[in-house]
Order: structure tokens, then C-alpha cells, then sequence
């Protein structure tokens, strides 16, 4: 079940898909436009944004290629969401990726990754949650949100995890 981030971050890359110019970009585009899609969702929630590589460069990466953070005073107080993004399709290099999520305290994990197809797509998902199953430190309560680009059907596909044990 999505809540409230997950749905507003599915609705804006739905949105951005039907971009008419979008068919024609390259993945460094794709990575441009998905960066500051999601960095205006979070400075319009208040948090500071960073990223490289896109409008919300100023502050550089903060560990992962798109973080929001909220400062009280000169404390981080919290990590409301972390995001990697990965256009591969080499389960290595998603994984890679995706364990730094694993490692991460923060309500929201994004990974962003490609797949040739929806069966590809689905296999990779079952293959992360399984890590994240696996993992020492997944706590109840964890959220993930895979979102992949399916290459054959030229859209964002979606699934939704919250470890619950």
C-alpha cells in the first residue's frame, strides 16, 4: 500500500512519461528529469534536497543520488527519503546500488533501475526483497519503492515493500 510520498512520486513520473519529449531522451536526461521531479516534491515538503548532476546540484550528493534531509539548527534531526538510481539492467549493478539502501535510516527507499520487460522487472523486485528479508538490519516498518523503467513498454512500472518482520 502506497502513502502519501510513494503516491505523489508515483503520479509525478507517471506525469513525466507522458512528457512527449520524453521518448526521445537518453538515460543522463532521464536522470536529470527524474532528479529534479523528485527534488521539487521534496523542497515543496520543506526539506533540503541534494543532489548532483540537476537543479538541486548546489548542495552536491549526500551519500545517495537524491536525499532529503531536515536540519533543526546545525542537527540532522531526519532522513525522510534516499534514492538510487541505477539504468542498468545487470542485477550486479543494481545491487550494487540498491545495499546502500539497505544500509540507510530513512523513511523512504527508492530504487530506480531498468528492465528489458515486466517479468525482468518483477524477478529483480522479488530478488531485493529477498535481500532486504535477509538483511540484519531491516527493521518492521521499513518502506522501498521500486520503480522501473520497462524498456519493451516504455513506462514506469511500480511495487511498493514495507518489511513487516
Amino acid at each position: 500500500m502506497l502513502d502519501e510520498v510513494e503516491k505523489s512520486i508515483v503520479d509525478a513520473l507517471k506525469d513525466l512519461c507522458n512528457n512527449p519529449d520524453s521518448k526521445k531522451w537518453e538515460n543522463p536526461r532521464w536522470t536529470t528529469e527524474v532528479k529534479n521531479t523528485l527534488g521539487r516534491i521534496g523542497k515543496g515538503k520543506k526539506y533540503l534536497v541534494y543532489a548532483s548532476g540537476c537543479d538541486f546540484r548546489s548542495g552536491g550528493e549526500w551519500l545517495y543520488d537524491l536525499t532529503w534531509l531536515v536540519y533543526e539548527g546545525d542537527y540532522l534531526v531526519d532522513v525522510p527519503l534516499i534514492l538510487e538510481l541505477e539504468w542498468g539492467e545487470d542485477p550486479e549493478t543494481i545491487n550494487d546500488d540498491f545495499q546502500k539502501l539497505l544500509l540507510g535510516r530513512a523513511e523512504h527507499r527508492i530504487m530506480i533501475f531498468s528492465a528489458r520487460n515486466s517479468i525482468r522487472f518483477n524477478n529483480t523486485v522479488n530478488d531485493l526483497i529477498t535481500q532486504i528479508k535477509e538483511c540484519k538490519r531491516s527493521m518492521p516498518g521499513d518502506r522501498y519503492l521500486f520503480v522501473c523503467w520497462v524498456n519493451d513498454s516504455q513506462i514506469f512500472d511500480f511495487r511498493s515493500f514495507v518489511f513487516d518482520s
